[in-house]
């Protein structure tokens, strides 16, 4: 005999393989997709050419770039403690970041094209994410799937797949780049992958922030189009208010993201803390426009 099956009772769900099945299917769509080439393409492009440029500028000089890095690495314990110190001093860095660079955690060639080459990257975030949630509700088709999977395993693996294909871009530039750093033989190859996890760290974060921030604003606006206009036009907004506010009192020229790259690629605590604080109000905002809305 089967087993009784009460119409009004809805089946136990799974959350976290509905989450799992959710983040699956966007990572392929969103891999597939011309955007994620886009990403590839754009910001290997950024990052190739800035690389590029500081390898003839170091060229131009007769190799002191990399001789002075060389030099830095080859220093006491003591003499390392000392150069930390005396940057510090004089303000130009936090000491996290001073003992990062000293200590070759941030070879002279990555800190550059992460500094220069990440005011692209949260750009590029929003392009490759920004209509993923507001196409779903301008189209209705959230009403079909919220009605197989929670509203919170819907979000989360928008957040996950949205996440993957954008750090995995990231990623994948760099491994090219360190290819043809390692073909052309430009500076020290051996130092600079040692220091690739400690970035990719730091990039995680990163990216989780601004896609969490593309997120926020998909879930709030619709039609896509206005979620890509608002989004892209506040990262500019934000750091000019910001820097605006600073001249007024000056820690708040740091409440934004934009100011702590460089300190993040030194996984400094601080840093850290920042973007994931902002992702994490950037989900919640995200899941309360979505549990306020008529999907």
């Amino acid at each position: 005999m089967s087993a009784e099956v009460n119409p009004g009772v809805r089946p136990e769900r799974n959350v976290l393989a509905e989450t799992w099945c959710m983040a699956r299917a966007e990572a392929i769509e969103m891999f597939l997709s011309i955007r994620a080439l886009f990403l590839v393409i754009t910001y290997g492009g950024i990052a190739g050419g800035i690389g590029a440029f500081v390898v003839w500028i170091d060229g131009k000089m007769e190799g002191k770039l990399a001789e002075a890095s060389q030099k830095a690495a080859e220093l006491s314990v003591t003499e390392k403690a000392s150069l930390v110190e005396q940057i510090t001093k004089q303000g130009m860095v936090s000491q996290t970041l001073a003992e990062a660079i000293v200590n070759g955690d941030l070879p002279p060639l990555v800190l550059t094209i992460l500094y220069t080459s990440t005011f692209a990257i949260p750009i590029l975030i929003i392009l490759v994410g920004y209509n993923r949630i507001a196409e779903d509700v301008s189209s209705r088709y959230t009403r079909y799937v919220l009605q197989r999977i929670h509203r919170g395993a819907y979000l989360a693996g928008k957040i996950i797949g949205h996440f993957l294909v954008c750090f995995t871009a990231v990623v994948l530039v760099h491994v090219l780049l360190l290819g043809l750093a390692k073909a052309y033989d430009i500076f020290d190859l051996g130092r600079t992958v040692q220091a690739m996890p400690r970035i990719w760290l730091g990039m995680a974060c990163f990216v989780l922030a601004y896609v969490s921030y593309t997120v926020m604003f998909s879930s709030l606006l619709q039609p896509p189009f206005l979620v890509l206009l608002i989004a892209a036009m506040g990262l500019f907004l934000i750091r000019f208010l910001t820097w605006v506010l600073s001249f007024f009192w000056a820690p708040l020229g740091e409440l934004w993201l934009g100011v702590w790259d460089v300190r993040l690629w030194a996984l400094e605590p601080a840093a850290i803390g920042v973007f994931l604080g902002y992702a994490v109000v950037f989900i919640a905002l995200a899941q309360l426009a979505l549990r306020r809305r008529d999907l």
